[in-house]
């Protein structure tokens, strides 16, 4: 297996020409390892959701003290549990890192099962267009693992 440098892999650079300029992840190479991690602003996006969350949970605290509105408190906990496990559900992938280890000879990224590197013929990153029912389309890769 030849050596795979930093500047070989550029997930900075964009496939398609006035693609999206969005990155989810990062490649960082240690030692015998290469993974994947989430870039910051991947991070801060998720963030946001549990923040706001948080805030409209917190909001609703506030109402109990001081109102005792009990139809505005029940809207901000339910709205606040709602936007709040929503970003904790988009977090959840981000902090199960994907990683390639010479030294085990293997590539895991938390799925059922670890992949042997002996095993993988070839990584393919594959473009689409996610379209949904409400007309918001756009495009996004995927890797695939091609194995024996």
């Amino acid at each position: 297996m030849s050596e795979i440098t930093p500047e070989q892999v550029d997930l900075s650079r964009h496939l398609i020409k006035n693609g999206p300029k969005f990155r989810s992840h990062t490649i960082v190479f240690e030692k015998d390892t290469a993974h994947l991690k989430p870039t910051f602003s991947s991070l801060i996006f998720c963030l946001v959701y549990v923040a706001v969350g948080l805030f409209l949970l917190g909001l609703a605290a506030v109402v109990y003290v001081k109102s005792g509105q009990l139809d505005l408190i029940l809207f901000l906990s339910i709205l606040g549990t709602a936007i709040g496990t929503f970003g904790i559900t988009l977090l959840q992938p981000f902090v199960k890192y994907s990683f390639f280890d010479k030294q085990s000879g293997k590539f895991r990224n938390h799925s059922d099962r670890s992949l042997m590197l002996e095993n993988i013929l070839s990584l393919q990153i594959t473009n689409k267009m996610i379209t949904s029912k409400h007309g918001l389309a756009y495009p996004c890769y995927e890797l695939n693992v091609l194995t024996v």
